[in-house]
């Protein structure tokens, strides 16, 4: 189908319009829709289609012309919509030629997509794509745990995969589908809330790491008292292996167990000894710690945390 017969389908108010590299982008939105389209000299480029939420928008379409396809009309579109303060998620139901759209864009400073998710649209996401029979119980962990979960790329040997009625044909079964397209899998305190087939395939066929969405863990209160700090000529024994790189695999022998996905790249370790915890955060990134509390909770509130002593790099 001819691309000026699908304009037809776009509402004719437009709300905004600025020129953008000789391009002319315009949008049109409503309480619960949006629509942008790109056009030059009289001539409609693309167009792409958005479920509206307040300021976040969801495509559901998007097309360019056969003529402009490869000049990155569809890029300059969404780049226009991110300007206006509009925050795009990705579809939980891209196309392949979506999903490289999008992969495509994410390996420069373009990322249009809110990679948080709220517990609200994942346990929609989770009942709608795997399991329609979610227990309550499942759903009240993670209501009441997480504050949301965020989109990231994970190492296969961080999270717990072992499952003791794991469907091993299943897991042979996906060993030979196109793993670069399976979903995203949901994990949550290290645990997986969501694709231990997923994390098996992956583990089994030596696939170093795994996108997932990360639960960001919800926090009861922090009490600060006593702050104190050690420079680099004092002993260190509190910063995991002197505040240097851990080693990958390493990462319980050095900091404990894992208690939250922080975000941006950051988790919280906790290393428990003879009643007081010790937490440290951990930088995925450059996989060190350079940062560590220690304290004790209330006898009369477990989930309250009184810091004793905080201790970084200076």
């Amino acid at each position: 189908m001819f691309i000026a017969e699908l304009f037809d389908r776009l509402p004719t108010l437009i709300n905004k319009t600025a020129e953008v590299d000789g391009i002319q982008v315009s949008i049109n939105t409503n309480e619960k829709n949006a629509s942008a389209y790109a056009s030059s000299n009289g001539r409609q480029l693309g167009y792409a289609e958005f479920d509206r939420e307040g300021n976040t928008l969801v495509p559901y379409d998007l097309a360019v012309d056969d003529k402009y396809r490869g000049q990155g009309i569809a890029a300059v579109i969404y780049d226009y919509v991110k300007s206006l303060g509009f925050t795009i998620k990705a579809s939980p139901e891209q196309t392949d030629a979506g999903k490289y759209f999008w992969q495509k864009n994410r390996g420069d400073e373009r990322v249009w997509e809110d990679q948080s998710v709220s517990t609200e649209d994942m346990i929609n996401y989770i009942r709608k794509h795997h399991d329609n029979n979610l227990h309550s119980d499942y759903t009240n962990f993670i209501t009441n745990t997480f504050v949301g979960f965020e989109l990231r790329d994970i190492p296969v040997n961080s999270i717990k995969t072992d499952l003791p009625k794991l469907d091993t044909a299943k897991v042979e079964q996906y060993k030979k589908m196109d793993f670069s397209k399976a979903p995203p899998i949901v994990v949550g305190n290290g645990n997986i809330l969501d694709g231990y087939h997923r994390a098996n395939v992956a583990k089994a066929l030596g696939i170093p790491t795994i996108k997932a969405y990360v639960g960001i863990k919800r926090v009861n209160e922090i009490t600060m008292v006593n702050t104190q700090s050690k420079s680099k000529r004092q002993h260190l024994d509190v910063l995991p292996n002197n505040g240097q790189p851990i080693p990958e695999g390493q990462e319980s022998e050095y900091l404990g167990d894992l208690t939250a996905e922080i975000g941006h790249g950051l988790q919280l370790w906790s290393w428990t000894d003879r009643g007081t915890v010790t937490y440290y955060v951990f930088d995925t990134r450059t996989r060190t710690s350079q940062l560590g509390t220690t304290g004790r909770p209330y006898k009369s509130n477990r989930d309250s945390f009184v810091i004793q002593g905080v201790y970084f790099w200076s």
